[in-house]
């Protein structure tokens, strides 16, 4: 049908395939979670593992947004029906990779280990689709939206083990909290000077069609996964003291996700 009911406007399209995409890479990556949550042990190499996954599934499904994106504005009209987000190819796909990746879960052929590693990957892989339609419906550089998911990602992961960590303390009194915010001044000066430079970096890019992984720099990159990593390992290995975690962990965590923010910010003045 193609009444006025069943009809949105060509870009709301972006909006509603950036939802579907992100609902599904969520609901695949909440069972990879909590597959990792059951394993009696998280290790380093399964994280790489599933950064892996990401990284392969999440290349791909880039060129698809981006093919996708460009045929949704290729349209003739101004409106069409809802359902031509995706096209037949694409809605085949999803079906498969949900209603497998479900029935393999439940099915218990597989080990529990590769449920949380690749499930987890393949999921964070979905989102990304989600969030590249969503930058092309905002109208703002898909990099922007992209590299601040990924700081606030880091800044979440990093601030959830610090306030984890306030949680086990019998008492948290006020000496802690003050210790943080001291820790986020001093770590917030040059993660926003960093994000800073890789908004105007972005920016002040003409070229459209970018590789995925330059969205951020190398610098960057590094400076997130190491010190994503580093809190992750440091707080398993129990060489720090819950008071050291809570106190150090949610003050860096919360000057990540300031750094975040700034791309949010930088993405809102360019769609002005």
């Amino acid at each position: 049908m193609r009444g006025p009911g069943f009809s949105v406007r060509n870009r709301t399209l972006l909006a509603i395939a950036g939802s579907v995409w992100l609902a599904a890479g969520g609901n695949v990556a909440r069972i990879g979670v909590q597959a990792y949550r059951g394993l009696p042990r998280v290790g380093a190499v399964h994280l790489l593992l599933s950064l892996v996954v990401f990284g392969l599934f999440g290349s791909m499904f880039f060129r698809m947004s981006q093919k996708h994106t460009r045929r949704i504005r290729g349209y003739a009209g101004e409106t069409q029906p809802f359902w031509r987000f995706f096209d037949r190819k694409a809605y085949l796909i999803m079906a498969v990779m949900m209603g497998g990746g479900i029935s393999l879960r439940y099915s218990g052929l597989v080990p529990e280990v590769f449920v949380a590693v690749f499930y987890t990957g393949l999921g964070c892989a979905l989102a990304l689709a989600g969030v590249c339609f969503w930058g092309a419906f905002l109208r703002g550089p898909a990099r922007l939206l992209l590299a601040g998911c990924l700081w606030l990602l880091a800044g979440g992961v990093v601030t959830g083990l610090g306030l984890a960590a306030y949680g086990t303390l019998p008492r948290v009194g006020w000496l802690r909290p003050v210790l943080s915010l001291v820790v986020f001044q001093v770590a917030d000066a040059p993660f926003l000077f960093l994000a800073w430079t890789e908004t105007r970096r972005l920016r002040w890019d003409t070229q459209d069609r970018r590789p995925l992984h330059q969205a951020l720099s190398l610098r960057t990159w590094l400076t997130l996964a190491g010190v994503t990593a580093a809190a992750l390992w440091l707080a398993r290995a129990g060489w720090i003291p819950p008071d050291g975690v809570a106190v150090v962990w949610t003050g860096l965590g919360a000057a990540l996700l300031v750094g975040g923010v700034l791309y949010f910010v930088a993405l809102w003045r360019e769609m002005r």
